[in-house]
């Protein structure tokens, strides 16, 4: 079974609970943030396989975070957001994100995604 490492950047510690757990039955290993100052510092210090990043988050949003980090690192990421709007959607899309997936979310289906992203990956295990 892959061994990846993700980080979960949400302001929101029951999505993050409810990813960890659903990551763990998995075997993915899962480093969190509630926000994007905190997401950004852990991107830097433990370079994960993958990133899921809420939108809307105190210190910095997703998009600012998805803008800083496709400068700096080739990490895939998804955003997991309550953000509905097509134009919030392509705008994510549009800045390099694998996936776009609106709350509420299957935890189950948000594992499949990651699973694929990651397995199509050059950044996932072999």
């Amino acid at each position: 079974m892959a061994s990846w490492k993700i980080l979960v950047a949400d302001d929101d510690p029951n999505v993050r609970e409810v990813v960890g757990l659903y990551c763990a039955k998995q075997q993915i290993q899962m480093i969190e943030a509630p926000d994007g100052e905190a997401a950004l510092e852990l991107i830097e210090k433990e370079r994960p396989d993958m990133i899921i990043l809420d939108v809307r988050m105190p210190k910095a949003d997703g998009f600012i975070i998805s803008r800083q980090m496709f400068r700096r690192f080739d990490i895939p990421f998804l955003f997991l957001t309550s953000n509905r709007s097509p134009c919030d959607r392509d705008m994510g899309i549009g800045l390099g994100a694998k996936d776009y997936i609106t709350k509420p979310f299957s935890p189950r289906e948000l594992v499949a995604r990651i699973k694929a992203i990651l397995s199509s990956t050059e950044s996932g295990p072999i």
